[in-house]
């Protein structure tokens, strides 16, 4: 059984890879609430890694506490999920 989820969900991090494995485990608690399969869920977790990854990345050579930022918009049946960086 689903349960209702609405409105964006946001979630602050340090711009570090121990910190992947958070965004990886509140994406898929939100796509279990909506519904998905595992299938799908697995093939989330794995983008949302790549998507926070590139985002260390691009923060790696900025001097002081960089972050990034993840925001999942829930909709029926679907999951938009954005992750923004301070890097250039």
């Amino acid at each position: 059984m689903g349960c209702e989820v609405s409105g964006a969900i946001r979630l602050e991090m340090p711009s570090s890879p121990r910190y992947v494995s958070l965004a990886r485990l509140v994406v898929s608690t939100i796509a279990r609430g909506l519904e998905f399969s595992e299938e799908s869920i697995d093939d989330l977790k794995v983008v949302v890694s790549e998507m926070c990854t590139n985002a260390i990345i691009h923060c790696e050579n900025r001097k002081g506490e960089e972050r990034i930022q993840m925001s999942c918009m829930p909709r029926p049946g679907a999951l938009t999920v954005e992750v923004r960086d301070s890097g250039q």
